[in-house]
Parts: C-alpha cells; structure tokens; sequence
C-alpha cells in the first residue's frame, strides 16, 4: 500500500489523493472518495484511519492462527509432550519427530485446542 506525507504550502488550501481499489469488478461509472480535513479533527481523523488500513496488513496476533509460525522455549523436554513458553505463557506441547531436552527452542507449527505442535527451530518444520 503506498504510502507517503500530504504537505501544504502557505495558502494552498487543496491536494489530490489517487486511491487503487482492488476486487471490484463491476463496470460502473467512475466512483469518488472525498477527504475533507480540517484543523486538529481532521488530523485524528486521518491518524485513525492510517492506523486502521495499518492493522489490517498485519498479522494476527490473538488466537491459533497468531501462534504458529511463532518460537518457543522449552520448559520441559518434550518427549514427545511436555511444556513450552510462547509470550511468556506456558502451554502444552507436542514435539514433532525425536525428543528436544528443555532450554532449547522450538517454532510452533500447528494448533490444536489448548496443545502446540512443535519443531525443532533448525529443522525443515521449525525453519525460521
């Protein structure tokens, strides 16, 4: 998403924005996006929206799909279950393929209910 600043000379009092909307499809006439800013309101308004188009490239952090891909620290050797910390928060884990002894690291590769599914950080499942 492009980015960039919208400055404005001593009495220039408009700019044009060019916006790319992608997924539609439809053969319509040609659409407008009006901004109107003004003062400090306009400034929030602004501030909030980039913030919002912001957290929407990102990627999620709540929830399984916010776990994988992650590393952890083993707490307990994972033989093949045993402990692991994410985030500060302790969980169950699974290890995929021969046991991994505690202090080593992990990357989480699958979720299941309250149980990670981990691989070694140096294998091709755990790749970094």
């Amino acid at each position: 998403m492009p980015t960039g600043t919208l400055t404005f000379a001593a009495g220039e009092t408009s700019k044009t924005i060019n916006l790319s909307v992608n997924g539609d499809r439809l053969g319509e006439y040609d659409e407008y996006f009006y901004l109107n800013l003004t003062g400090a309101t306009g400034a929030l308004f602004l501030f909030v929206v980039a913030a919002g188009v912001r957290a929407l490239g990102r990627r999620q952090l709540l929830g399984p799909s916010g776990l994988v891909g992650q590393l952890a620290t083993v707490k307990e050797r994972l033989a093949p279950e045993g402990q692991v910390q994410v985030y500060g928060e302790i969980w169950r884990a699974v290890a995929e393929g021969e046991p991994v002894e505690a202090g080593a690291h992990v990357r989480v590769v699958a979720v299941n209910g309250l149980t990670l599914k981990v691989a070694r950080a140096d294998t091709k499942g755990g790749a970094p």
